[in-house]
């Protein structure tokens, strides 16, 4: 298996899709921190932000595998 840590944020899209789950795990490595953060600044509540931060990548692992990088 390639090594995934120098990948794109859009080849590790296409590695989850086709079923690398290590490739999503990559993906959250890079953008917890920026994502909890952008919606902390909205919520201003920890905790609050914590769920919708959860919720966030939830539905983000869900929505991937309809994602095609040649999309306009």
């Amino acid at each position: 298996m390639r090594d995934l840590s120098a990948a794109s944020d859009a080849e590790l899209v296409v590695a989850h899709n086709a079923g690398n789950r290590r490739a999503f795990g990559l993906l959250y490595q890079r953008h917890r921190l920026w994502v909890y953060r952008r919606v902390l600044s909205i919520v201003r509540l920890p905790d609050d932000a914590a769920d919708i931060d959860q919720e966030v990548w939830t539905t983000l692992a869900r929505q991937l595998p309809g994602y095609s990088p040649d999309a306009q």
